[in-house]
């Protein structure tokens, strides 16, 4: 739907599009009930405490001098502590 929306819109009326996200926004929170959303609040807070890491793989620190991922360390360190199913990972 947004795709639609924003394709047939005129890049240069930021305006427009802010108000179109506005609304956008507004049905989406009014199409959720309260409870669903206490859900998402709940599920949301049990896997943000498990991150040791919150990175949001912005990329802002690359590329690195020398050469590493430093995102794709972040989510591998992550997933290692939340799911546990990566033996092949190991500690330094």
């Amino acid at each position: 739907m947004l795709f639609i929306i924003f394709g047939s819109i005129d890049i240069g009326k930021r305006e427009l599009i802010w108000k179109l996200k506005g609304y956008c926004i507004n049905w989406i929170m009014k199409s959720i009930s309260h409870h669903d959303m206490g859900l998402y609040d709940n599920v949301k807070n049990i896997y943000k405490d498990q991150l040791k890491v919150e990175c949001t793989e912005c990329r802002y620190r690359i590329p690195c001098p020398n050469g590493v991922d430093i995102p794709q360390c972040f989510t591998l360190y992550n997933q290692k502590h939340i799911y546990n199913n990566m033996p092949h990972l190991t500690y330094i």
